[in-house]
């Protein structure tokens, strides 16, 4: 799913002006899975004190376990017993969760065991959305590294007991919090005339020319035309453009992908190559 990062003060930006008010939901979006640790949220929030959230919704595809039951129904169980009147969603459209989940009100919680990256975290960041993030996430470095402002908690989710007392304590003060995160996010998004980049790369792209098939062999790709590189407001010494390049078992897809990047000659970018198991 990509991600249009738009600045706050820009038109036809995604980021709320203010922070809605009210309490905030408790979502957890992802796969349900031991890696992804739906199981850890339900401890997670069973440890806040209730006065401090709304709802606590559980949204991703669900699968079967090792024991035969279905995910879905084992994190409900698991909810009842911890007290916790947790909602499934089930695997809402991503208009849907832009809608609900992603709104600046909530908090994202990403208990992840292991990652690569998790998209889903910098999806609810370009929405001004807090999450409070595991550090076993790719997306937890990246953060820590390039953007070292952001008020961002990061956990340890083994450590249920710490990063539930992190959690709690952000809710505390949520709407401080969350419009903190926005300030700094509007410090650090693109300038608003340049909103529209990625609209015009694609429009660069000529009918007949995208991938490949996929084939036994690796071909060498035809390089793009270069495209001008986008002037933002970013520290001199920070890359002007990171790009994410998820990827799972599509080598020749994954080549021509990074020529055509190479080919464009833009300057200040980092490209981040995530191989998801291939």
């Amino acid at each position: 799913r990509s991600v249009e990062w738009t600045s706050a003060r820009g038109a036809g930006s995604r980021m709320p002006a203010t922070v809605p008010a009210g309490l905030p939901d408790l979502w957890f979006i992802g796969r349900l899975d031991r890696n992804k640790g739906p199981a850890l949220f339900v401890d997670l929030v069973a440890r806040v004190p209730r006065r401090l959230y709304g709802a606590c919704r559980v949204a991703g595809p669900d699968g079967p376990m090792a024991d035969g039951r279905r995910w879905s129904d084992a994190i409900r169980a698991g909810a009842a017993a911890a007290g916790v009147d947790l909602a499934y969603e089930g695997t809402p459209a991503s208009s849907e969760l832009h809608r609900r989940a992603f709104d600046g009100r909530n908090v994202i919680v990403i208990p992840s065991r292991t990652d690569a990256f998790n998209l889903v975290a910098t999806e609810a960041l370009a929405h001004a959305t807090p999450v409070l993030l595991s550090g076993r996430a790719g997306v937890a470095g990246f953060l820590r590294e390039v953007h070292p402002s952001l008020p961002i908690p990061i956990v340890d989710p083994e450590d249920r007991a710490g990063a539930a007392a992190v959690l709690a304590e952000f809710l505390e003060d949520h709407a401080r919090n969350s419009s903190d995160l926005r300030e700094r996010l509007a410090a650090i998004a693109p300038c608003p005339e340049h909103r529209d980049f990625l609209s015009g790369l694609h429009g660069r792209i000529r009918p007949g020319t995208g991938f490949p098939p996929r084939t036994s062999g690796i071909r060498r790709p035809h390089p793009a035309p270069p495209l001008p590189c986008p002037r933002v407001c970013t520290e001199p010494a920070a890359p002007a453009l990171t790009v994410v390049v998820p990827s799972w078992n599509r080598p020749e897809w994954l080549i021509t992908c990074l020529a055509r990047l190479a080919a464009a000659r833009l300057s200040r970018t980092r490209i981040l190559v995530v191989d998801d198991g291939s």
